[in-house]
């Protein structure tokens, strides 16, 4: 297999957000947190790092198309959850030194992450 192939990204950038408590906040705590996401994957490819990706937190909400069966407006704004790519998020998050949760009751405390791959 090509080496380039193999060894596609060699640093990421995790970020998060939280501690959250309620679900009626998570819309909009998972959308500040891709936002802040996509800001630092333009940031570092304007920096010379042309191979950014961002992987999100949840389902992409840049505007609601998906959810209604419609086809996507806006693509260039469209990242894939991390989950989406076969990451183990937990694992990850784990690994990075950072904890993490199952939020168990609609009281309990959770985080959202993203990761921003460079290369």
């Amino acid at each position: 297999m090509d080496d380039d192939l193999t060894r596609w990204c060699e640093r990421a950038v995790m970020l998060d957000v939280g501690p959250i408590v309620g679900y009626d906040r998570s819309d909009a705590e998972s959308r500040r947190l891709n936002d802040a996401a996509k800001a630092l994957e333009r940031e570092l490819f304007l920096a010379g790092f042309h191979k950014t990706r961002t992987m999100g937190a949840g389902p992409c909400d840049a505007c609601g198309a998906c959810a209604e069966g419609k086809e996507c407006p806006t693509p260039e704004k469209a990242r894939p959850a991390m989950e989406a790519c076969g990451v183990d998020v937990y694992t990850t998050v784990r690994n990075a030194g950072w904890e993490i949760q199952v939020a168990r009751t609609p009281e309990s405390e959770y985080r959202f992450f993203a990761l921003v791959l460079v290369d």
